[in-house]
């Protein structure tokens, strides 16, 4: 709660960060080189929100995931039912790149928030290239489809 109190009041130029650094903290890369990460960083472009932003909505084309540097974002379901919260070091967008359809939930910034975006072209390409990535990023996907499947039957 704090955090989320101290990050709404943060003008958008104190949340760059430095993509390597963002890469470095996130659990599912961390058996990835320094190389590896100079690559996956390189791809990566810088996109601010403010407060109360839509990202992307549900049911729109999936032409790209975020990671998200800084800010805090909500993903909510087409019947406006909150599904997770997620910060810096999290991901999202990637279902509808692995499943090629729309996007299956909305994203809004609950902070202001710097994400970096990778676009669809370079995911596929990292992740043909980096089986660890590809392996780390599907079993995610997963697990999230499955939550979002239980929390809309319950």
């Amino acid at each position: 709660r704090e955090e989320l109190h101290r990050l709404k009041k943060m003008p958008v130029k104190d949340l760059l960060v430095d993509p390597r650094d963002i890469l470095q903290s996130v659990p599912y890369l961390k058996n990835l080189t320094l190389n590896q990460i100079e690559e996956i960083a390189s791809k990566l472009i810088h996109q601010h929100f403010l407060e109360d932003e839509i990202v992307f909505r549900q049911g729109e084309k999936g032409d790209c995931l975020y990671l998200i540097g800084r800010g805090i974002v909500e993903v909510i379901t087409g019947d406006k039912k909150k599904i997770a919260t997620l910060k810096a070091g999290d991901f999202f967008g990637e279902m509808a790149l692995l499943s090629d359809k729309p996007r299956n939930a909305t994203i809004k910034t609950l902070t202001p928030c710097n994400l970096l975006q990778l676009r669809k072209k370079d995911f596929f390409s990292l992740m043909e290239k980096y089986l660890i990535l590809r392996e780390n990023i599907e079993e995610i996907s997963r697990t999230r489809l499955r939550d979002q499947r239980e929390k809309s039957q319950g």
